[in-house]
């Protein structure tokens, strides 16, 4: 349970962070400040606030905006460190994080969700849970697949998405070495869009979490013949 909570009060950090991030850039917008696309230094831009030619009330409506973004990024930071920190020596967790993507926050993530992974006869039952399978919609004599169903802890969903789509940006940049699991997201990407693509990864990745905790082994790199040093964690 405080597991739990740590995860969401973080992610509600992050949301309001990006939400304050996104107003004062449309503020900055309306009056004429260009600001940069990450906000990284807050006295740099304090002294833009102040050389601008605008009103004190507004420079410091711009002060305070500055100052709310760059609290809610600080405690955002404060509680990833907390939860890191919180399962550091979880074997669950430890070995989720050697799986190709998933890295602190998203083990952390699926330990709380998944629970006992004797709950899931089969690795197809797990992205089923977290709503990474499509939807039958029946139309007439037909079946039809449709969008995911979405089912499942939404913010564990997000987290498996974002590591797939980090691991797709790797390829895209040329720089995930070739292994098996590139290949597997090349034959994809020949039959499938980018959207689909990047679900279809997500849930090759429970499968490979089904995997791992069911027969109770780690992630071998070698025999899966991915490198470690090419690849993101989320």
């Amino acid at each position: 349970m405080q597991l739990q909570t740590l995860l969401t009060v973080r992610e509600h950090y992050i949301d309001e962070y990006r939400k304050t991030l996104t107003s004062l850039k449309r503020v900055a917008q309306y009056w004429g400040l260009r600001l940069a696309k990450s906000l990284s230094s807050e006295m740099r831009l304090i002294a833009l606030i102040e050389d601008a030619d605008l009103p004190e009330d507004v420079k410091g409506i711009f002060k305070e905006m500055v100052k709310t973004y760059k609290d809610l990024q600080k405690k955002a930071r404060e509680l990833t460190k907390k939860i890191e920190a919180f399962t550091q020596g979880d074997e669950f967790c430890q070995k989720i994080r050697k799986i190709p993507g998933l890295g602190p926050i998203s083990s952390d993530g699926l330990k709380v969700a998944i629970g006992d992974i004797a709950r899931f006869p089969s690795p197809r039952t797990l992205p089923a849970y977290f709503g990474l399978v499509p939807r039958n919609i029946t139309t007439g004599h037909s079946l039809k697949m449709g969008k995911i169903t979405k089912r499942g802890d939404k913010l564990v969903r997000t987290y498996l998405v974002q590591a797939a789509s980090s691991l797709l940006m790797l390829d895209g940049k040329g720089k995930f070495r070739d292994c098996q699991l590139r290949r597997w997201i090349q034959r994809k990407r020949q039959t499938l869009n980018h959207g689909k693509v990047v679900v279809a990864l997500a849930a090759k990745l429970l499968r490979i979490v089904w995997a791992i905790l069911s027969k109770n082994e780690a992630f071998d790199y070698r025999k899966a013949r991915v490198a470690k040093c090419s690849l993101p964690k989320t």
